[in-house]
């Protein structure tokens, strides 16, 4: 697991720490608002768990779900259950359906958004959590917690919130895609194409593109390539059924010896990769203009369902 996200699931947990404790502290706070910030709490933190959750078993979202039901449970239950037994269930039943819907969300989005998506829900939990912490404090009329001080003034919340933006965006990337859920890829074969005439690899490669496909997107789905360079292009099927790429090589050439033809009902114009559930293949080509090629996967219904991209030449 990557540090940006151990430190959004870090910080997240300290948030949801830091009202349950205030909720503990003062035991003046009405049922009423209690089964509000159970609610709100219960939600903005089983939202972001359900959704990584998602995306690190989107091949098998029965575990996924199971784990963010139970992960939302305990969420919901521990603020609730120090205001009673409606401001319990309130936020127990919230939990739940918190973390089935980020569970969805996460095996929906396309995996290049998968960052984004994060830390939008990791910002918005943020913000919810400090309107959470200033309604405790007006509950209880505190003045003098340093915390409910500093998100009731909008300048100092302000401050924190760029300080909490710069310390997520230094860690990097959040997911590295080979991390997730997947079949371990041990295979190097070459790739599958169609008839068409081939090179022997080149021993200068410009640049190595790894390409990651599952069910229905590749990542990157946008390839950069080089007009005139040798690249090599990685590709891994992460996915737990068979997927393929097909692109017309008018304006690309294909450097490698190529073998095993398998056939889609395409034409000999078309280069054709096909990768079984954890295989890795790899091609060398050459962009001979620059241009934007299509690709896809041909198999039934996948295109449909977003599965392509575009080779974008420069």
């Amino acid at each position: 697991m990557n540090v940006g996200l151990l430190v959004i699931i870090a910080l997240s947990f300290i948030l949801y720490g830091t009202i349950v404790a205030l909720m503990y502290t003062h035991k003046t706070i009405s049922k009423m608002n209690g089964m509000m910030i159970s609610m709100s709490t219960a939600m903005s933190t089983g939202l972001i768990i359900g959704t990584i959750l998602g995306i690190y078993f989107s091949d098998n979202l029965f575990i996924a779900t199971v784990y963010s039901m139970m992960t939302g449970l305990v969420v919901g239950a521990i603020p609730g259950n120090g205001i009673g037994k409606v401001a319990l269930l309130d936020g127990m039943l919230s939990g739940v359906m918190a973390g089935m819907m980020g569970v969805m969300l996460g095996s929906m989005i396309q995996s290049e958004n998968y960052d984004s998506m994060v830390k939008i829900l990791f910002f918005s939990h943020c913000f919810i959590s400090a309107l959470v912490i200033r309604l405790i404090g007006d509950e209880v009329n505190s003045t003098r917690k340093l915390l409910i001080n500093a998100v009731s003034n909008p300048l100092k919340a302000g401050v924190i919130f760029i300080i909490l933006f710069f310390i997520v965006e230094m860690t990097g990337p959040l997911f590295f895609i080979n991390e997730i859920k997947s079949h371990p890829h041990v295979n190097n074969n070459q790739i599958l194409s169609e008839n068409h005439t081939t090179k022997e690899p080149q021993s200068s490669i410009s640049e190595k593109v790894e390409v990651k496909m599952n069910e229905y997107t590749y990542y990157p789905s946008k390839i950069q390539l080089q007009k005139g360079s040798l690249t090599e292009i990685v590709l891994t099927n992460t996915g737990t059924i068979d997927h393929d790429l097909q692109f017309e090589n008018n304006t690309i050439e294909i450097l490698n010896n190529l073998s095993n033809t398998h056939n889609h009902g395409t034409n000999s114009n078309k280069v054709h990769i096909h990768l079984k559930p954890g295989e890795s293949k790899s091609v060398q080509l050459i962009a001979k203009k620059a241009t934007q090629v299509p690709f896809f996967c041909s198999l039934p219904n996948h295109k449909e369902q977003g599965m392509e991209g575009i080779f974008q030449v420069n």
